[in-house]
């Protein structure tokens, strides 16, 4: 009878094993899952996981399709819509203040891009598409720039390495979409063309590469490639792609 218990236990059944093997991992589950919650929340907290939405100032004018740039002072600079007048975000108070009016109304569809110097080069609109302007921080007010040799809006304005700005797509004259590109000298205050895009392309998102190559991709028309802007060769190329659509290396 003593061998049989003996061998019961030495040898335990397959159902045996797993009860025991259960039990063991609910008791240390009881154990650490306390912890592990906590852990999981102070982390999440510290990235803004389980940040919290605050209420902050109201805008003067209510607007949509506006720009919002950030200013290397720390404010943000609110432009376009339906209306000239612009406004600037102070994070430190929350309120919103009135600032230099837009020469033109520009409607949806333009752009803000912060330049080197910390001026604003504001490009095309919906109400001004052929039309470009810079704004001053220091003195607050906007002045016209040179005018753009297509005229855009929804296009996309980015920053390159050497402080040039390319704009590129767009929907030009006619409402059709444009495949044109060029490129803004702050130096200069000049507009030139550069290689057009591959694909004509409006309301597309553009990114600087660190390499210095600008992507751009658009949703509306999947099936077409992502096209990459290399300035140092003034030409956009379209990479071979994989099946999950990221360009190869």
């Amino acid at each position: 009878m003593s061998a049989w218990i003996f061998a019961r236990f030495a040898r335990p059944s397959a159902r045996t094993r797993l009860v025991l093997t259960i039990s063991c991992f609910v008791f240390f589950l009881s154990l650490n899952l306390p912890k592990t919650i906590q852990a999981n929340r102070r982390d999440l907290g510290s990235v803004g996981g389980c940040g919290t939405w605050l209420r902050t100032g109201n805008m003067a004018i209510a607007r949509r399709d506006h720009t919002a740039t950030l200013l290397k002072n720390g404010k943000v600079l609110i432009a376009s819509w339906d209306t000239r007048v612009a406004e600037l975000y102070d994070p430190t108070t929350g309120n919103f203040s009135p600032t230099g009016s837009t020469l033109f109304t520009r409607g949806s569809g333009a752009t803000g891009t912060r330049l080197l110097d910390g001026r604003v080069l504001f490009v095309g609109g919906t109400g001004a598409t052929g039309s470009a302007e810079i704004y001053d921080p220091v003195s607050e007010t906007f002045n016209q720039t040179a005018l753009l040799n297509v005229p855009r809006d929804f296009h996309s304005a980015t920053l390159l390495a050497g402080g040039k700005v390319l704009i590129a797509g767009g929907d030009g004259p006619g409402f059709l979409t444009t495949a044109t590109a060029e490129i803004y000298d702050p130096l200069t205050e000049t507009f030139s063309l550069t290689s057009s895009l591959n694909t004509d392309r409006a309301g597309a998102v553009a990114a600087l590469l660190n390499n210095g190559k600008v992507l751009i991709a658009e949703e509306v028309r999947a099936p077409v490639p992502v096209t990459a802007y290399a300035s140092n060769q003034q030409r956009f190329l379209t990479p071979r792609l994989k099946l999950s659509a990221i360009p190869e290396t």
